[in-house]
């Protein structure tokens, strides 16, 4: 990886080759500057996890920099290495009557990923809600009356028949019909399943956008122990407060995406409390304010409630090793204050 710093200077990372010795750390510039500096400690979230900086005991220098969301550098080259494409792909959409047994498939199709002994892994496990389904209805009139859905899919390399089998006996198990399974025989049905996934994204931005107002969707996660617990939790709250909503996302990583849909400004405003309330009791229960899109400038004194404000005065001794002059992205992360010396 090739960096360009804000004072002009640059790094070539790469990975496995410069490492922090405990929570201290070297780096030299292509230009022969040693540049020295200590690594926040905090607790890092064990669970998918987008927010702040990746900082960690005897860490990978180059994981500094990915996901800073340019407040280190500027990011001009990077070498990556790439995995064998393959083209045949199991993919599915499996309908439930109710969340439990939805829940209890994920939670199995994840453990049977870690199991070497059995032929299911998957690659993707995405979660739509009741709420989803029936909006997505209107475009997908085949969509059946049911509570919820899950799309699995997995890459397929010589023993098609014995995965197939695998996933059908996992499906009966917990309780889905067969006969409503969506199976992709083709790349066009992949394909269709793919705008399936994305719709209620788009749906709901269209839906916000005609009342000039904007979603507040939630993009925690938190650790797979305390998952239900907090789903339940969190869809209980929304629905004590009327507003609308639809659940999607990532359940495989126990990272769902809330969105609450208001009907006008005040709907709005009670939406925005709601979020915070969900971020902190994500928080609470050891998980992160974002799993996936990072904090910028709208979430971070999300990010000051996640890890306080030692922590972040801490983030922020670290962007001015790299930028003395505060020159890039300053509000992202945290507040310009905090790069007060």
């Amino acid at each position: 990886m090739k960096v360009v710093l804000p004072t002009g200077e640059t790094l070539n990372i790469q990975r496995d080759k410069e490492k922090a010795i405990g929570f201290e750390a070297t780096l030299i510039t292509n230009e022969r500057r040693i540049i020295s500096f200590s690594i926040p400690k905090f607790d890092m979230p064990k669970t998918k996890n987008a927010a702040g900086y990746f900082c960690k005991e005897n860490m990978d220098l180059i994981d500094l920099f990915i996901g800073s969301e340019g407040t280190l550098g500027v990011i001009t080259e990077i070498k990556l290495k790439l995995i064998e494409y393959n083209e045949n792909v199991f993919s599915c959409i499996i309908f439930f009557e109710n969340e439990n047994d939805a829940f209890n498939f994920i939670d199995e199709s994840r453990d049977l990923l870690l199991n070497s002994s059995s032929v299911i892994d998957a690659r993707g496990i995405e979660f739509f809600d009741h709420h989803t389904l029936n909006y997505l209805r209107n475009d997908f009139a085949n969509v059946p009356d049911n509570c919820c859905a899950v799309w699995i899919e997995q890459e397929i390399f010589n023993n098609e028949e014995e995965i197939n089998n695998a996933w059908f006996d996992l499906i009966s198990k917990h309780n889905a019909n067969v006969d409503l399974v969506w199976i992709a025989f083709d790349k066009k049905e992949e394909e269709k399943f793919k705008e399936f996934r994305h719709a209620i994204a788009w749906k709901v931005n269209e839906i916000v956008a005609r009342r000039n107002l904007r979603k507040v969707g939630t993009d925690v996660a938190v650790p797979l122990e305390n998952f239900r617990q907090f789903y339940s939790w969190m869809k209980n709250l929304v629905e004590q407060n009327s507003i609308e909503y639809v659940v999607y996302g990532h359940l495989g990583n126990c990272h769902p995406h809330l969105n609450m849909i208001p009907k006008d400004e005040n709907e709005f405003e009670l939406s925005k409390k709601l979020y915070s309330m969900i971020c902190k009791e994500a928080v609470r229960l050891k998980g992160t304010v974002s799993a996936e899109h990072g904090i910028g400038k709208s979430k971070r004194d999300y990010l000051l409630m996640m890890y306080g404000e030692k922590i972040i005065r801490e983030m922020a001794n670290l962007k001015l090793v790299f930028d003395p002059n505060k020159i890039l992205n300053i509000g992202n992360i945290f507040d310009e204050k905090y790069l007060q010396q």
